[in-house]
């Protein structure tokens, strides 16, 4: 009924199979087949709002860099439509192209080795720190302005607003990563902000696409690549990575800056499991997932950043 009302120039057009994809954390994710597609492709994902009291990121704000990019010729899904207001589906979502490939791991590790993807990852990575801000909507950072640290505090704030349980390790670790931001200064670019193996279309070890740009955001190179590093050290050595990304055009980043980079990508994720929690407990959602999610998940950040300080000499 929604494809019919929307695509009037299709007035066969028809959802044959829907199938929801589990392990979405931030946003709903379908794959959907159509018959009589009209100006569709016959096979779409869907990317959609979670419902919750407590909101995270808009697809909204999503789309607009998402198609900027497409345009460019990066390897990203490429938006096929955008639904502004809750609908017969529930709340806002887009369609984007179906892409082949799968995710070669999860949040926590890599399970299948694929360097030739990393490599391609670090092309992408530069190539995407060199696009300006302004061409994808965003206005450049201030002069003088350390936006990892200005990341960082944020996400201290959502943690303390939001955290049904206090945790002394990750207390620890923003009072750390806040005070090391003074040692080393940054600079600034558009990031993708969550580039890991869950967020990747890898086939035949080639990297296929980048997906969930929702964290897209003007702030340091340090932190793509230090979530790049997390996971790219399994199967290549990092000064490769590096010195693919540099050649490729990417401006120099400290040690220090990306070491920074991996403890943000954890400290995220207490932001994004504290929300689960409140969200469930205070009955802004029914979904199970967040809800367990709060409950394991954070277990599983507090040992993996409890595992980086004491790598860094913080612990």
């Amino acid at each position: 009924a929604y494809l019919r009302r929307v695509f009037p120039e299709a007035p066969g057009i028809a959802a044959t199979e829907v199938i929801p994809i589990p392990g979405g954390r931030s946003k709903k994710t379908f794959f959907v087949t159509l018959s009589a597609a009209g100006p569709l492709p016959r096979e779409l994902v869907i990317r959609q709002d979670y419902a919750l009291k407590y909101a995270g990121t808009k697809i909204v704000d999503e789309y607009g860099p998402l198609s900027t990019l497409a345009q460019r010729g990066l390897p990203v899904p490429k938006p096929l439509h955008l639904e502004r207001e809750p609908s017969e589906l529930g709340p806002p979502f887009m369609f984007v192209n179906r892409l082949s490939g799968k995710p070669p791991g999860t949040y926590f590790s890599t399970a299948v080795p694929c360097p030739g993807a990393f490599r391609e990852l670090a092309t992408m990575l530069a190539r995407l720190h060199q696009v300006a801000p302004e061409s994808l909507g965003f206005a450049a950072p201030a002069a003088g302005t350390d936006s990892l640290l200005g990341l960082i505090e944020q996400y201290r704030r959502k943690w303390r607003d939001n955290a049904t349980r206090s945790s002394p390790v990750v207390d620890y670790a923003y009072a750390w990563a806040a005070r090391e931001c003074a040692r080393s200064p940054g600079s600034s670019a558009f990031v993708h902000g969550d580039a890991g193996p869950y967020n990747l279309l890898v086939e035949a070890d080639r990297l296929r696409a980048i997906l969930d740009w929702e964290f897209g955001h003007v702030g340091d190179p340090a932190e793509d690549l230090g979530v790049a590093r997390i996971y790219a050290e399994s199967c290549m050595p990092w000064a490769e990575f590096m010195d693919i990304y540099l050649r490729a055009g990417g401006r120099p980043v400290s040690e220090e800056r990306i070491r920074l980079g991996m403890l943000t990508q954890f400290l995220k994720g207490t932001t994004l499991v504290a929300a689960s929690g409140r969200n469930f407990k205070e009955g802004g959602t029914s979904e199970f997932i967040k809800g367990a999610n709060a409950f394991t998940g954070l277990r599983l950040i507090e040992l993996r950043i409890a595992q980086l300080l004491r790598r860094f000499g913080a612990a």
